[in-house]
């Protein structure tokens, strides 16, 4: 888990890093956000692991109320991100206005996710952790939901930058067994063959097909499974 998002966060700073400065003011497919204001997201994200394993541990009786999984991590998630929508919109915003530029910003995702990668090694990856949701869940499971946001985001940013989705093997591995899990089946034909059309159809990105629609059967109507 660690090196599916160690790969990914460093192949999205890696872009960040190489645009020109207009790149950043592009608007992403997550409005109102630009591509400064999405990858101010992700940094934002990642930084939330410090406090998580600095905080103590959950005391037993909470333990025993463990949220396994990334996946339900994200079916409890939309109550939750519906009340707090405007506020990681505004968050975003404000983070990327406070770097003077975007290459600031990119080295700093960069800087982050050291940091973060660096804490993900020491800690034990079935210690519970408390999320922003309240919830319990062991570590690793949270890593998984960290490798969810920075590949989708990630293909965000190529979207947003005109240019083929990329995403490493190991991310898409990730983000592929959370999706399924949500969906509660292993994914038919195309999306079997095709991570990125899988996780661009799960994650709303767009809509599905008709043949996509009629491969799914009654499995269709649970898209988007993140939202």
């Amino acid at each position: 888990m660690i090196e599916a998002l160690d790969h990914e966060i460093r192949r999205v700073a890696a872009v960040a890093t190489g645009l020109d400065e207009d790149a950043f003011a592009r608007p992403a497919r997550c409005p109102p956000w630009d591509v400064k204001a999405l990858l101010a997201h992700m940094w934002i994200g990642l930084g939330r692991i410090e406090p998580m394993v600095a905080a103590a541990s959950p005391p037993p009786a909470a333990v025993g109320q463990v949220t396994a999984g990334a996946a339900a991590y994200y079916q409890r998630g939309p109550r939750r991100e519906q009340a707090a929508h405007a506020a990681r919109i505004s968050a975003a915003q404000q983070a990327a206005q406070a770097f003077p530029t975007g290459h600031d910003l990119a080295f700093a995702l960069g800087r982050r996710a050291t940091a973060a990668l660096a804490i993900a090694r020491g800690t034990d990856p079935v210690r519970i952790v408390r999320t922003r949701w309240g919830d319990d869940i062991p570590f690793a499971g949270y890593l998984a939901t960290r490798v969810v946001e920075v590949a989708v985001h990630g293909l965000d940013l190529t979207a947003a930058l005109g240019r083929e989705p990329v995403l490493t093997t190991a991310a898409a591995r990730v983000v592929s067994q959370v999706l399924c899990t949500l969906l509660g089946a292993e994914p038919p034909a195309p999306f079997s063959r095709d991570p990125v059309m899988f996780i661009e159809a799960g994650t709303g990105r767009r809509p599905l097909s008709a043949a996509e629609t009629a491969a799914l059967g009654p499995l269709a109507p649970r898209f988007p499974l993140i939202s």
